[in-house]
């Protein structure tokens, strides 16, 4: 709309001088040639404005992005770490390594049934007792945490990981910053979603559960056999949800690299 009404005051202008128009009329010369520069000069200014007005906007967002990428990858490495018993990823990860080995052996015995006779049920006990307890050690020389604090900081990292992938990923994308490679955003993502629906509480203190696999005289009853079922239940559960809780944590210490590389 500016510019046709600016080119029609232009040929007007022309037109005027070439017939005359303009002799002895100072005031209106100076009058139609402002209004003509007007017509131009407005709307050249105001795409210029909103153009640099635009790229300000753009050059704040992508700040906001990365400051806003940064300190929730610093925030997810820190919750990862804080409940282990040593805060080097590398330590961290020889300690899982034998919890998750420990742990194998555990699952692998309440998996191979309950011996019908007294003598063959003895030492399945003995063997599940065994077990337990080299894996309860592993558990004490891997984490920092036990029971419902172990809970809230798994549900932590979770959650930490959601803000990541769902909030920091699409706006760091949009500006152009800085992700994570795509295996290791995949493999963070399962295990960001493991740890968040986990078949069962890991890593319990079961101590009645224990008690039952105890070693027994030879001269003194073991409990009944429904209630022998009953705690290999229990216990398998539990080693089925660490042995989740296991991978899923080696799997976020071996990408915890990429993710210090977010928005930088």
């Amino acid at each position: 709309m500016a510019v046709p009404a600016w080119l029609t005051a232009l040929l007007l202008g022309l037109y005027g001088d070439a017939h005359h128009w303009w002799d002895n009329r100072a005031f209106l010369t100076n009058l139609l040639s402002s209004f003509t520069g007007l017509l131009l000069g407005v709307p050249f200014a105001l795409v210029v404005l909103s153009h640099l007005g635009s790229m300000q906007a753009d050059a704040a967002n992508r700040r906001a992005a990365i400051r806003r990428g940064l300190e929730a990858a610093r925030l997810f490495r820190a919750t990862s770490l804080k409940g282990f018993a040593h805060s080097n990823p590398q330590q961290a990860m020889t300690d899982l390594i034998r919890l998750r080995t420990e742990n194998a052996k555990l699952r692998q015995r309440l998996n191979t049934g309950l011996p019908s006779t007294d003598p063959q049920r003895r030492a399945y006990v003995s063997a599940i007792a065994r077990f337990f307890d080299a894996r309860e050690t592993a558990i004490q020389q891997a984490f920092s945490l036990s029971g419902e604090a172990q809970q809230a900081w798994l549900d932590q990292v979770a959650q930490d990981w959601e803000r990541l992938d769902r909030d920091v990923r699409p706006r760091l994308e949009e500006v152009g910053g800085q992700w994570m490679r795509p295996d290791a955003y995949t493999d963070l993502r399962k295990s960001g979603k493991q740890l968040a629906n986990l078949s069962a509480v890991p890593m319990r203190k079961l101590r009645r559960t224990r008690q039952v696999f105890d070693p027994l005289e030879p001269d003194i009853p073991g409990p009944p056999t429904s209630q022998f079922e009953k705690s290999i239940a229990t216990l398998r559960r539990d080693a089925d949800a660490t042995h989740e809780v296991v991978v899923a944590l080696l799997e976020i210490m071996r990408n915890l690299s990429e993710v210090e590389r977010i928005a930088t």
